[in-house]
């Protein structure tokens, strides 16, 4: 099937204009130039999208050999790409290396990479895009247990076989689903079923958390107190919280909460504020303006000493404060 011709409901834009172009892919992809392009009367590019709540397909098509470049932090945000080729190759560099986009190939690409794109006349690629932040939501409600790391996903994914084939065959499947009629995704339901699938199925790819799905074991459920304490803490990340806050809200004593968490969470109540409270910094520096100081989003989250919290900051994430990409 077409990967265009199957989202054509859902176009976005279209051009033959090389200008245009580019800032369509600025605007819906990653920051990017087009560096060359062979035969530029038959230069043609045209993009369809559409969403699954945290996830969304991108679909693309050049008419003309294009060979497009991005910076080290071209992609937006926290987003990442899973890329499906169609049935004319495309070739994506991360970092110098490079990978072959094609029906049995598929790529990965993460912010913060260089990334250059060589496609070739009549190359369709279809592009999910989805985010740490979602992906670690589902992992937390998957395996009972606080994201507090990254997801570093294996760059290259087979087609042919395992997850990445089951993945790839579940869009195609979406997709002539959408093709027949686009009431699927229009029904929160249908769409919330069709996003847990995909998120879960993206967790089944080769990355650097996959040890815990594989060791995966039937969790303690989370006994009321754990349960209460973390709604709290969550609810009240900008004010001081102390455990004593806990403990009466929770009606137990200092032993038994600690020792609920560590039996079912793995981790302390206060590691666990420390973790949402960094975790709320970064996504509201991403988001703020540069109008904004850094020491009242720390503030806002909860932090009282910024020299701390840079240091927290630094070792949770690997940066400053200070050098966090904002919008």
């Amino acid at each position: 099937m077409a990967l265009i011709e199957a989202m054509r409901k859902f176009s976005v834009f279209s051009t033959n204009n090389i200008d245009e172009a580019e800032t369509i892919l600025c605007k819906s992809l990653v920051d990017a130039q087009v560096m060359r392009v062979h035969n530029r009367d038959r230069f043609g590019f045209q993009l369809n999208q559409f969403s699954l709540g945290s996830v969304s397909f991108v679909g693309t098509r050049y008419e003309a050999y294009t060979e497009v470049e991005s910076g080290e932090s071209g992609i937006h945000d926290n987003s990442m790409h899973l890329i499906f080729g169609g049935s004319v190759t495309s070739e994506f560099s991360i970092n110098d290396e490079s990978y072959p986009v094609s029906p049995t190939k598929g790529v990965v690409l993460v912010p913060r990479k260089k990334i250059r794109v060589k496609r070739n006349a009549g190359s369709e690629i279809l592009v999910m895009r989805f985010t740490q932040s979602s992906l670690g939501k589902y992992y937390e409600k998957f395996l009972d247990q606080q994201f507090a790391d990254h997801i570093a996903f294996q760059s290259d994914v087979n087609l042919t076989k395992g997850p990445g084939a089951f993945l790839k065959q579940l869009a195609i499947n979406l997709l002539y689903e959408i093709q027949q009629d686009d009431k699927v995704i229009r029904h929160e339901l249908t769409k919330k079923s069709f996003e847990e699938l995909l998120l879960g199925t993206l967790l089944q790819l080769p990355h650097s958390a996959a040890k815990n799905f594989s060791q995966r074991r039937v969790a303690d459920v989370a006994p009321r107190s754990v349960i209460r304490a973390e709604e709290y803490m969550r609810a009240h990340l900008a004010e001081p919280i102390i455990i004593s806050d806990l403990l009466s809200i929770c009606g137990c004593s200092r032993s038994v909460l600690y020792s609920c968490f560590k039996k079912t969470r793995g981790y302390t109540p206060m590691e666990f504020l420390a973790e949402q409270r960094l975790q709320k910094a970064r996504r509201d520096i991403m988001n703020s303006s540069p109008e904004e100081t850094i020491s009242s989003i720390a503030l806002q989250c909860g932090f009282s000493h910024l020299g701390r919290f840079s240091q927290l900051y630094r070792k949770r994430f690997g940066e400053l404060p200070s050098v966090t990409p904002r919008k």
